[in-house]
This record gives structure tokens, sequence and C-alpha cells, in this order.
């Protein structure tokens, strides 16, 4: 009797639902220092060409972000918008990820093209079109 996992189609079908968990559990903000933490690495790698992120905005929350509504952390974290993440390490006059860069080095690998297809920046809040 033939595998249900051997059929051609196995593969393909659990992406997809992997795929459609990702998309149901995705929040457009992080939702914590740990999150942040990646993400800023990710922003710095993209925007700055670098590794250090002092100049995030999961370090350092523009109030311009909070006050359009689009901050990059949860609106009930008092804590995140006015600290960002506290996963990071001084070294060298720079806050550093205290996460390995490796994903977020894949992250930032993946997240480019995004933006080369014209998905806006983190930085900038996104324009409302509703009236």
């Amino acid at each position: 009797m033939r595998q249900l996992a051997d059929h051609p189609a196995a593969a393909w079908v659990l992406a997809a639902v992997a795929l459609g968990i990702a998309a149901v559990g995705a929040k457009p903000y992080a939702g914590s220092w740990n999150d942040g933490s990646r993400l800023a690495v990710v922003e710095s790698l993209i925007d700055r060409g670098t590794l250090a992120i002092d100049d995030s905005i999961f370090c350092k929350v523009p109030p311009h972000l909070v006050d359009a509504g689009t901050p990059p952390y949860p609106p009930d974290r008092a804590d995140l918008l006015l600290f960002g993440t506290w996963d990071k390490l001084y070294v060298r006059g720079h806050f550093h990820s205290d996460k390995p860069a490796v994903v977020s080095v894949l992250m930032a690998g993946m997240y480019r093209p995004v933006l080369w297809l014209g998905v806006p920046p983190p930085r900038t809040a996104p324009t409302s079109s509703a009236g």
C-alpha cells in the first residue's frame, strides 16, 4: 500500500498549509523584544548596511509611526513603544542584537527583493487610502 507522504503532491500540500498558517498568524508589528531584535538587524542591514541596530525603529520608536497608527510594536505595549527592544548588546559604542545574525541575514536576503517590488520600508508609515 502506498503511503500518503510518498504522493508527489504531498510536499506541495504541506508547503501550502504551512504558508497558510504563517499568513494567518502574521502580525503587522513585532510582538516582543525577540522579534524586535531580529527585525532591527534586518532593517539595519537593508537600510544602513550594518549589524549595528542603534538607529532602528525597533530600538527607538519614531513618534510619527505611533501617531500614524503604525507603530513597530503592539499599541498596548507601552514598554516596547518607549524603550524598544532590550534584546541587545552594547559592543564598541554600538548596540547589536543578542541573537545570532544568521537568521536575520537570511531574512534580509529575502526582504531585499520585496523592497525592489515597491513595498515600503518599515521606517515609513503607510498612507491611509480610507477617507
